[in-house]
């Protein structure tokens, strides 16, 4: 049954409203009429909700009493007052009531008062749940996450996000998002957020990034829009997965010896960074965008897939087969069905990582070929 603490000063005032409200099948937790009691009675009984009359006869008032009862437990407040004057609205206003009732009033008016107060503070406990769910996944995924507006300001970042670029959650908070997580994009037609305002399509890119520490993370950053009810862009939301430690990208060499030596630091080298296409041996990219290009992608697109420019791709495009390293037909076979599979829909980030590894076992480099750069 909802419970009701009643504080009035007017005991006629109190006694009608009690025999009201219990014709309604509420029960009354007690009937207070200074400030002090009301703290105290709301402390112990715990009411569904409180109605308060602002004028009371003690030094105390009903929205001083209003103020500390909250302060302590979230409980809606409707006033009962005859005063209306705009510096008495303020004062209530800032302690946030569910309602506010003149007096005198009629029983049907209380009534309807008392159901939507109840109402409005139960959707306001589900949202505030909802928020408090919302804070925990936020904050116990280990991956970035930041939201911006339509005018590329950081709105909230998450711990983890914090700590890949160096800075605290409120420092982050209000900036440009260019000042907050600068790439290479930025100010270019390729920045995610502005393919989103021009199209509304989530984007997804392969990054490096040097940390607030000096480390270089390797990272797939994520960006996708979300919008109202009537489908109006609100802002973007940028997961950025650092996963500089799971695997170990192919690097270039400079020496020149015996084929399989020279393969293996070429193609070997361990580095502690992840699956940023920048990084991937030019080898691996060269084949790969040979194949997307040949299966009818334009240079433009084979560099979206590979995180890379259009320039880069043309490099590649001129270099002759075995500038870099030779492949054998089976492995151009795997390049063609990684090629494939991107094209369908596939994680480019996932199909080079494979075709490292591939590559490795292929040249017969073992996982724990040290970096002879």
């Amino acid at each position: 049954m909802t419970s009701i603490l009643i504080v009035e000063d007017d005991l006629i005032t109190a006694t009608g409203i009690k025999k009201m409200v219990e014709r309604w099948d509420y029960q009354v937790d007690g009937i207070v009429d200074s400030g002090e009691k009301a703290i105290s009675a709301a402390e112990q009984h715990q009411p569904d909700i409180v109605l308060m009359d602002i004028r009371l006869k003690d030094a105390m008032d009903g929205i001083e009493a209003a103020r500390r009862i909250q302060e302590h437990r979230s409980v809606p407040i409707l006033y009962l007052t005859a005063y209306a004057d705009r510096k008495t609205v303020e004062r209530a206003v800032d302690t946030e009531p569910y309602s506010y009732l003149l007096k005198p009033f009629q029983e049907r008016e209380l009534r309807a008062a008392i159901e939507v107060a109840l109402h409005r503070h139960q959707r306001d406990q589900r949202l505030r749940q909802s928020k408090e769910e919302l804070d925990r996944i936020l904050e116990g995924t280990g991956d970035g996450i930041c939201i911006i507006d339509t005018g590329f300001t950081v709105h909230r970042v998450n711990r983890a996000y914090a700590a890949l670029i160096g800075s605290s959650e409120q420092e982050a908070t209000g900036k440009p998002c260019h000042q907050v997580f600068p790439t290479t994009l930025c100010d270019t037609p390729n920045c995610p957020l502005t393919r989103i305002l021009e199209d509304g399509k989530s984007v997804e890119y392969v990054m490096e990034k040097k940390t607030g520490d000096g480390e270089h993370v390797h990272s797939v950053l994520t960006a996708s829009p979300f919008t109202d009810d009537d489908g109006e862009l609100l802002g973007i939301i940028v997961t950025v997965k650092d996963v500089t430690s799971t695997i170990g990208l192919l690097t270039d060499t400079q020496k020149k010896t015996a084929r399989r030596g020279r393969k293996a630091r070429a193609m070997g080298g361990k580095t502690p960074c992840a699956i940023l296409s920048w990084d991937v041996h030019p080898a691996i990219r060269k084949e790969l965008a040979e194949q997307l290009v040949d299966k009818g992608l334009s240079q433009g697109q084979a560099a979206d897939h590979l995180g890379v420019s259009r320039a880069a791709v043309s490099q590649y495009l001129h270099k002759k087969r075995g500038d870099l390293v030779d492949f054998d037909e089976p492995m151009r076979q795997e390049f063609a069905a990684s090629a494939q599979h991107i094209i369908d829909g596939g994680d480019p980030v996932q199909e080079m990582c494979r075709l490292c590894q591939l590559a490795k076992k292929t040249l017969g480099i073992p996982d724990d070929q040290p970096d002879e750069r």
